[in-house]
């Protein structure tokens, strides 16, 4: 998990499957830096997200971690 993350100027696309994960109301993480990964990687697998602010995982572990299984199959069953 990477929150501040940013490709530099000309940066190759990312070929690997990413799904990106953030809250609703995050100060430090807005809304529009989380959608521009769609434009940065072949493979994009979704923007999901969930209720709260930078420390949303607390309240949303189950559904996150639910979520995250279900990218990481879903990344299996593309590369097959």
């Amino acid at each position: 998990m990477v929150d501040t993350w940013s490709p530099y100027l000309d940066a190759p696309r990312l070929t690997v499957p990413t799904s990106v994960f953030g809250a609703e109301d995050d100060p430090v993480v807005p809304l529009n830096g989380l959608g521009n990964w769609d434009g940065d990687a072949d493979r994009f697998l979704g923007l999901h997200l969930y209720r709260g602010g930078h420390f949303y995982l607390r309240a949303n572990l189950r559904p996150l971690v639910r979520q995250i299984i279900a990218s990481a199959l879903a990344a299996a069953r593309a590369r097959d």
